[in-house]
């Protein structure tokens, strides 16, 4: 976060808090030593084995894994825990009399502690580019990996600072009903395909497989982040409104017809695309039952949508 302006004071508040630029550069030059000395370890005994086996693509897939649980689990977190500090100790009724847009300001919770995340993330991105040069591995499936994968972590980002917005310890129950129930996501994202397409790190084989050219087809991918956009609009929507507590509801009647016209889009989608985008045909084409089954459930859930 640069800047000194009140419009940026949150962001550079949380971006502070969070250890500010020395922790910043101290996280990824520790990153840095300990990657590059963890990779010097495994040539020198792939070396001195004889069996000389190679890293190929596994590099790039390995540093797709740690950027992954960065952005996802630990960017949620942080704006999880930006909002809920604010709200604890009532430091947010003291932003809300600042003359700032509530835009600026939910911007600045979600990108105020996440600089961090973000700065590891991009730091991850050169290594990527470069060990894919290094192992031959496709740039344009790098690259597109690398939008699904931002694309997917600000949609979580803004899901969690709405969702703290409206009950602080929002996060942890969330994580909780996830440890708790995590197999109902594989139940979801099979019966549901809109769901399926917004989580977008799962298209094809996965961001995380790059031994071979993605099965996914090229038009799952400008759909999963269409969606997400579109979600995220509404989503930061509705965070705005509920950071101005000014507003009896989190959705204007507008927004929360949007809303329902963008799931109800998304499934469509999700159902059209289904054979070219699901998990690498993990389940097969499924059969006619499974196509029945999953344009019930979308139904089922746009009525749900429709009567919240």
């Amino acid at each position: 976060m640069i800047g000194s302006s009140r419009s940026y004071a949150i962001g550079m508040a949380h971006f502070q808090i969070a250890g500010g630029i020395k922790t910043l550069l101290l996280v990824c030059g520790v990153y840095l030593l300990l990657f590059f000395a963890g990779l010097s370890l495994f040539y020198y005994m792939d070396y001195t084995s004889g069996s000389r086996i190679g890293l190929g693509s596994a590099v790039v897939t390995i540093l797709m894994i740690f950027e992954a649980v960065v952005l996802v689990i630990l960017g949620s977190f942080r704006v999880a825990s930006a909002i809920r500090l604010d709200v604890s100790s009532r430091m947010i009724e003291s932003h809300r009399l600042m003359p700032v847009p509530g835009w600026r300001a939910v911007m600045g919770y979600i990108f105020g502690g996440t600089t961090h995340a973000i700065a590891f993330a991009l730091l991850n991105v050169a290594l990527a580019y470069i060990f894919a040069g290094v192992t031959r591995t496709s740039f344009t499936q790098v690259s597109c990996n690398q939008a699904l994968l931002f694309s997917f972590a600000i949609l979580l980002w803004t899901l969690a600072a709405l969702g703290t917005l409206l009950f602080r310890y929002m996060y942890f129950v969330v994580m909780a009903a996830l440890l708790v129930g995590g197999c109902m996501l594989v139940y979801a994202y099979i019966g549901l395909p809109g769901f399926a397409l917004l989580v977008s790190p799962l298209i094809g084989d996965s961001i995380f497989s790059f031994s071979s050219p993605s099965p996914a087809s090229p038009w799952a991918y400008p759909a999963s982040i269409g969606g997400q956009a579109a979600f995220v609009a509404l989503l930061f929507a509705g965070a705005c409104r509920r950071y101005r507590g000014t507003h009896p509801t989190t959705f204007s009647d507008l927004q929360a017809l949007l809303l329902l016209l963008t799931w109800c889009m998304v499934s469509i989608l999700g159902l059209a695309l289904w054979e070219g985008f699901h998990l690498g045909g993990r389940w097969g084409d499924g059969g006619e039952f499974l196509r029945r089954t999953q344009l019930i459930a979308s139904i089922a859930a746009s009525m749900i949508f429709a009567l919240v």
